[in-house]
């Protein structure tokens, strides 16, 4: 996403009517800037997965609900079910062309089976997986293009 709105600076007064109107106008641009963003909206897609599409379709965020393994697709929030058994997300081999993407996966049931976040290739923080077994806990990984890191 990357996008972040700053406000442009408040003075505490203007000497004249054509100030007033020039910070008006830079405000209005600057909201015009992040159209996009404003007027994103909430998609409902395959059974469990829902997200915000801005409106010219990209997707911004995006939540998928999981009760088996799968590999990791776009950058997501996993919320992982392991009632029926362990599951592991599979994190795609980290390269250039991914580097900022962005998982975040988190348990979500009381069970003893544990959720599993392993690369395709390389590590996690130099470690060939990482596990979450306690509900309610969450690791988010982050890769730069070569490996991935817990952030």
């Amino acid at each position: 996403m990357g996008m972040k709105f700053i406000w442009p600076q408040v003075p505490t007064s203007f000497k004249t009517l054509d100030d007033a109107n020039k910070y008006l106008k830079t405000f209005i641009d600057q909201l015009s800037i992040y159209e996009n963003f404003l007027s994103a909206h909430i998609h409902k897609g395959t059974p469990g997965d829902f997200g915000v599409v801005a409106s010219n379709g990209t997707e911004l965020f995006k939540v998928v609900y999981v009760s088996t393994s799968v590999t990791a697709g776009q950058s997501a929030t996993y919320l992982c079910d392991a009632t029926a058994g362990n599951i592991t997300i599979t994190l795609p081999t980290a390269t250039p062309a991914i580097s900022g993407r962005l998982y975040n996966i988190k348990k979500v049931d009381a069970s003893a089976n544990t959720v599993i976040i392993a690369p395709t290739t390389s590590t996690i923080d130099g470690l060939a997986s990482k596990t979450i077994t306690v509900q309610w806990n969450n690791i988010c990984v982050v890769t730069d293009g070569n490996q991935w890191y817990i952030v």
